[in-house]
C-alpha cells in the first residue's frame, strides 16, 4: 500500500511539496511494520515516478536501505572477505589497482556508477596512457567490487558488464616490428651460459641455473624447494615435488614466506635427469660442510638453495647473479629467470616432448607463450628435416641417368 500527500515547504515557490509512504512489509526479527518515506517532490506525478522506481528495486531485491552507500565503503567490505581468499602477493599486486579505483570512485555512491561513468573511466585511463595489461588488472578488480555490491543487493546490476578494455589496434610498423617468440637461450646459448656460470659462478649459481633451465621451474618453486621435495635415489622416476613457492616482498633473507603455488595445476612432481639429480646431490654434500663449519644442523631449515645462515636465497640476488654472467656473454636478447622456462620448453620440444606433457612439466594447463615457443621449436625442427630430405634428393637426382 502506498500514500501520496501534500506538505508545506518553504523552499519550493509552491509553498508545498510532495512526499509518499510506503509499507515495506515487516521485520523479520522484531515482526513490526516497515514503511518508506519520500519526500521533497514538486508535484504528484514525480512522486508517483520516484514511487515506481523505489517498488521495482524492491522487487528486484535491491536493499534500498543501502542505496547512498559509497564506492569507498563497499570496497572496504569486499576487501575485508577478499583477503583471506588469496596468497599476501595477490594482495600486494591488487593494492595499486584498487588505489586507481579509489581514485576515481572512491567519494562515489555505488547507485550513481553507471556503464556510462565506468566507460568514462577506462577511456580516462587510456587517455593517462595506461598500459593495456594494467587497465585489464584494474578492470578485473572492478567486476570483483561490483559483483559483491551485487551479491549484498545494493546494485540489481554491475557497470563492469558487457564492458572491457579494448587493446590497442596495431599498425603494419608494430606488426612488422614485433619479433617472433625467440625469447629463449638457443642449445649453444644454454651451454655457454652454463659454462661460463660453472667457471665463474658464486655459489650454488651452477646448481641453480641448472635447474631452471632443466626442470622449467618457476623462481620462486626453486628457492622455496627442500631437501624433502626431491626424489633423488633408486632407479624410479627421479623427481622435484613442487607444493610452494618463496614469497620475500622486502628482499630480506630472513623475511620470507612460503606460500601455496600459484595455481592447483602448480602443484606437481616435475622430472629430473640423471645429471641434474648428481649435481643436487653434490650439492647436498657442499651445504652440510658449510653448516658444519657454521655450527648448526644441516636440516634446520632444509632449503635446496640455502645461503649459508640457513635462510633461502632471495629471486632479486639470483637475478643480480644471472646478469654478472650474462655480462661474459654476446648475446641481444633480454633474458630474464622466465626465460629458462621458455629454454626449457624449447629443449622439450627439440626432444619431442608432446606439448600438454611441457605444459603439466610447468604446471599450467594453457599458456600462449608456450604454445608459441613450442610451434617456433618445432617448425625450425621441420626446417632442417625438410633441408636434410632436399639435400638427400638432390644428392640422389646427381645419380640417376635421365634418358
Amino acid at each position: 500500500m502506498v500514500v501520496f500527500k501534500k506538505e508545506k515547504s518553504k523552499r519550493s515557490s509552491k509553498g508545498y511539496t510532495w512526499y509518499f509512504v510506503m509499507e515495506n512489509g515487516r521485520d523479520p526479527r522484531t515482526g513490526k511494520r516497515r514503511q518508506i518515506k519520500r519526500r521533497g517532490f514538486l508535484s504528484k506525478a514525480s512522486a508517483e515516478a520516484a514511487y515506481l522506481e523505489l517498488k521495482t528495486k524492491l522487487i528486484s531485491g535491491i536493499d534500498v536501505g543501502k542505496e547512498n552507500i559509497l564506492f569507498q565503503e563497499i570496497k572496504d567490505l569486499w576487501y575485508k572477505e577478499y583477503k583471506h581468499t588469496v596468497k599476501v602477493s595477490t594482495l600486494r599486486a591488487r593494492k595499486s589497482e584498487i588505489e586507481s579505483l579509489e581514485e576515481y570512485f572512491g567519494k562515489m555512491k555505488i547507485k550513481d556508477i553507471t556503464r556510462g561513468v565506468y566507460q568514462k573511466f577506462l577511456d580516462y585511463l587510456r587517455e593517462e596512457n595506461y598500459s593495456f595489461n594494467t587497465i585489464s588488472g584494474i578492470h578485473t578488480t572492478a567486476s570483483m567490487i561490483f559483483k559483491y555490491a551485487r551479491q549484498e543487493d545494493i546494485i540489481s546490476k554491475s557497470p563492469t558488464e558487457f564492458v572491457k578494455p579494448q587493446r590497442p589496434k596495431l599498425t603494419v610498423e608494430d606488426i612488422e616490428s614485433q619479433e617472433e617468440a625467440e625469447n629463449f637461450l638457443e642449445g649453444e646459448e644454454l651451454v655457454e651460459f652454463l659454462d661460463l656460470t660453472e667457471k665463474h659462478g658464486l655459489f650454488l649459481d651452477f646448481e641453480y641455473f641448472c635447474m631452471a633451465a632443466f626442470t622449467g621451474t618457476r623462481s620462486g618453486e626453486r628457492l622455496a624447494g627442500k631437501w624433502r621435495d626431491l626424489t633423488l635415489e633408486g632407479d624410479d622416476l627421479k623427481t622435484f615435488r613442487v607444493t610452494k613457492t618463496l614469497y620475500c616482498p622486502s628482499n630480506k633473507a630472513s623475511d620470507y614466506e612460503l606460500l601455496p603455488p600459484k595455481t592447483p595445476a602448480a602443484v606437481r612432481d616435475v622430472p629430473l635427469s640423471d645429471f641434474l639429480a648428481s649435481l643436487l646431490k653434490r650439492l647436498k654434500l657442499k651445504q652440510a660442510k658449510i653448516a658444519y663449519a657454521n655450527g648448526r644442523t644441516f636440516s634446520d631449515d632444509d632449503f635446496i638453495f640455502a645461503r649459508p645462515d640457513g635462510h633461502p636465497e632471495n629471486i632479486k640476488k639470483m637475478d643480480t647473479r644471472m646478469r654478472r654472467i650474462l655480462k661474459r656473454m654476446d648475446i641481444n636478447k633480454h633474458i630474464t629467470q622466465h626465460t629458462f622456462r621458455h629454454t626449457f620448453t624449447s629443449l622439450a620440444a627439440e626432444a619431442d616432448v608432446p606439448l600438454e606433457e611441457i605444459q603439466k612439466i610447468l604446471g599450467h594447463q594453457n599458456d600462449d607463450i608456450t604454445k608459441k615457443v613450442y610451434l617456433h621449436t618445432t617448425r625450425k625442427t621441420k626446417e632442417r628435416t625438410s633441408q636434410k630430405f632436399n639435400s638427400f634428393i638432390g644428392d640422389l637426382s646427381m645419380k640417376i641417368q635421365l634418358s
